[in-house]
């Protein structure tokens, strides 16, 4: 038994231990690994010249305080039902944490499926999120006046408006043109997927945006973005002039929560949950950054990052 890098002879085999595991199926899974997967960035677990558990991670870049650095979110951690409790899963994780170090990569980042199994490797909570449900009663169409709606895009507008809205937080993910052209495609794929774009009539700047899908009639936004907290009602309104839905499920940074507040369905019905996990992996180089910030030497973790 043995762990490498994957080649392209494999990717079948990975494919297949994913369908298995995670039970994603078509249109997804076609195009996740037609897209979205690279073996180069991808570990497999060998066993007599079969593939039997695969690990994925993927290359970010990180800003923290401004500041650029290299890291990665790790996902797909895979393994075939009859190899599991065997530590498969815990020896793939601890050479994708030493393949990261030899990157430099200075932060590795995971959506966990358990946190205490995490935990166990110095990965630690780092993004909690705020879900919330808004009714349509408490948005107005005036809420959209001097905007325009469109239900198309353009990446640099959805760039723009992305890096403000997260320009204020500890630490966001620093997305490229391909990496958002990727989540819209994911979510897009398939006929019940929706991106929703305000414009300001007189400025014609892009103020905000929201990604997600139309289940029955309630919009459940993957993202909703906005360049300031004004420009939040336009886009809310905007999704229910479009799609004629009754309702809109919206995840949302805890920081970013105040609007949906004001919009009613904050207080009533949402809850906060954990979601990502990450682990520093160069220290002294995240305290050269973070160090001084009193909230990071408080409390020793990274609540409030946003990693999406």
């Amino acid at each position: 038994m043995s762990i490498r890098f994957a080649t392209s002879a494999d990717t079948e085999a990975v494919k297949s231990i994913w369908n298995k595991c995670f039970d994603d199926g078509d249109p997804f899974l076609s195009w996740n690994f037609s897209r979205n997967y690279n073996p180069n960035d991808t570990l497999v677990w060998e066993d007599g010249g079969e593939v039997v558990a695969t690990l994925q991670m993927q290359s970010k870049a990180i800003s923290l305080y401004g500041e650029i650095v290299p890291g990665n979110y790790i996902f797909g951690i895979a393994t075939l039902p009859e190899y599991r409790c065997k530590g498969i899963a815990r020896e793939l994780l601890e050479s994708a944490i030493e393949v990261a170090i030899e990157r430099g990569h200075v932060l590795s980042m995971l959506i966990p499926f358990n946190y205490r199994f995490y935990e166990k490797f110095g990965y630690k909570m780092s993004y909690k999120l705020v879900k919330a449900s808004i009714k349509a009663e408490y948005s107005s169409p005036d809420d959209m006046h001097g905007h325009i709606i469109k239900s198309d895009y353009i990446i640099s507008d959805l760039q723009n408006v992305y890096k403000k809205f997260c320009e204020n937080l500890n630490g966001w993910i620093n997305r490229s043109d391909d990496e958002f052209q990727l989540i819209l495609e994911d979510v897009l794929q398939n006929g019940n997927g929706r991106c929703i774009v305000s414009y300001d009539c007189e400025s014609e700047e892009c103020t905000g945006y929201a990604i997600g899908r139309v289940e029955k009639e309630k919009f459940a936004a993957y993202e909703m973005a906005y360049i300031d907290t004004a420009s939040e009602y336009p886009i809310i309104a905007g999704i229910f002039e479009q799609l004629g839905c009754k309702e809109i499920e919206v995840t949302s940074p805890i920081s970013k929560c105040d609007g949906l507040i004001s919009l009613g369905g904050y207080l009533d019905c949402s809850k906060i949950y954990p979601f990502a996990m990450t682990k520093v992996l160069n220290e002294s180089k995240f305290y050269e950054i973070c160090g001084k910030n009193d909230f990071f030497s408080e409390n020793k973790n990274f609540s409030n990052m946003l990693f999406s």
